[in-house]
């Protein structure tokens, strides 16, 4: 009997997308005819992936993610193509190919950069990428390839149950208190707000991004990992921590580029940069020059997010992504010139960041999060609306809440203080 693949064309269809790039780093240069028309196939398999994402099986969210990895690839493919223009001199010089090497070496060498969008090892490699944890080794640049398995097996497991228990929670709320809580509308009430609402509004804008997301994200990145290094198709070194302490989120900056995920920060800066330096060449350094680029690199970000909202079946009239990453660049104008004032009121230029007191970090954080409280509705319940699961299958329903909140924690704890837990 035959397999009826199409449902997951979309995922399929990333294994020609990436050793085309690769081949295309690896054998042409910036510009050139044949990487221009090798572009032009990665656009058309784009749209393949785009047009199949309605049949990607799964909860929405699934769809989602489909959704905005394909906008994501694509805009990433461009980078390395045209932005970044990686060619097979750069591949030499990053120690990643040589001359020695066969087409198919060459290529291979190329596809650790396509495959790691953080440029891990390399020149590339972008500014907040944690190092591996020191429970491996002490210079934390070599897991032995199964003990790296067999961690990121033990937290994924527990970060699926914890998920799960937490999904499980939230989809069982009445429709009359999800109306009341995150009906049409509410995002936008704050002095009527009454405290469910306000209650609300900080569970998904505070709790939602430092935990549920984090872990939703972080857990998929450990699912890939195990699968590419178990395989023997990457190494463990190529695949440190997804996201770094939350301690380090006590500013808006710091929470994206130091606390989240990097793995969009290449992309983002490299299409912002094409506007405001190569295109507009904007004087650097200049006010206008970071705040636009800024402003530049979130609106990118916002673009990769209403893809994933249309994948999740959110009409693009009530996608709130453009506005609510866009809104971090000017939270971030904010607090750069509070700063910048104190800076110039107490006379210290030079601080770093261990050098913080914990009571200003104390304040950051009280910032951060009610920013987070007052944004994240107008991105978010447009999703939170409909009950959806965040994983595909669900133990909680099987076992009940408690059991499986009760042996995620054991994980969390197992983690911090047995398995070098410094993610």
């Amino acid at each position: 009997m035959a397999i009826d693949l199409s449902p997951y064309a979309t995922y399929l269809y990333c294994v020609p997308a990436g050793n085309l790039t690769a081949a295309l780093l690896a054998t042409t240069s910036r510009n050139s005819l044949p990487r221009i028309i090798g572009f032009l196939v990665l656009c058309l398999i784009a749209y393949k992936q785009w047009t199949n994402i309605p049949n990607v099986p799964g909860p929405d969210v699934v769809r989602g993610t489909a959704a905005s990895g394909t906008v994501a690839n694509l805009l990433y493919q461009t980078n390395l193509l045209f932005l970044t223009g990686i060619d097979p001199n750069d591949l030499i010089r990053e120690k990643l190919a040589d001359l020695s090497m066969g087409l198919r070496g060459r290529i291979n060498g190329a596809m650790k950069i396509v495959q790691g969008t953080r440029g891990i090892g390399t020149s590339w490699q972008v500014k907040g990428t944690p190092p591996h944890p020191a429970f491996y080794e002490p210079n934390r640049r070599s897991p032995d390839r199964w003990v790296f398995v067999s961690r990121q097996l033990f937290i994924l497991i527990w970060q699926y149950l914890f998920l799960d228990a937490v999904s499980t929670t939230f989809k069982g709320l009445s429709i009359e208190d999800r109306a009341r809580e995150m009906g049409p509308g509410t995002e936008s009430l704050f002095w009527n707000a009454t405290p469910e609402q306000w209650a609300r509004k900080f569970k998904i804008g505070v709790i939602g991004w430092f935990v549920v997301c984090r872990l939703l994200i972080d857990s998929t990145y450990r699912l890939i990992s195990v699968i590419a290094v178990g395989l023997g198709g990457s190494s463990p070194e190529l695949w440190p921590p997804f996201f770094a302490s939350m301690w380090d989120a006590y500013t808006i900056r710091g929470f994206w580029g130091t606390f989240w995920h990097q793995s969009l920060r290449w992309t983002l800066t490299s299409w912002a940069s094409l506007i405001t330096r190569t295109i507009l060449r904007l004087p650097r350094p200049s006010l206008i020059e970071r705040y636009l680029h800024l402003l530049l690199a979130f609106s990118v970000s916002g673009i990769i997010h209403v893809g994933c909202d249309l994948g999740s079946g959110i009409p693009l009239e009530r996608s709130g992504a453009m506005h609510f990453f866009c809104s971090f660049a000017f939270g971030i104008m904010i607090e750069d010139a509070v700063q910048e004032a104190w800076r110039r009121l107490t006379g210290n230029r030079t601080e770093k960041s261990e050098d913080v007191p914990v009571w200003r970090k104390f304040v950051g954080l009280v910032w951060v999060a009610a920013f987070l409280t007052v944004v994240t509705p107008f991105y978010a319940y447009p999703n939170l609306q409909v009950p959806k699961a965040a994983v595909p299958y669900s133990i909680a329903e099987k076992t009940g809440i408690a059991p499986e909140i009760s042996v995620a924690v054991v994980g969390m704890i197992i983690t911090k203080f047995w398995l070098g837990g410094e993610e």
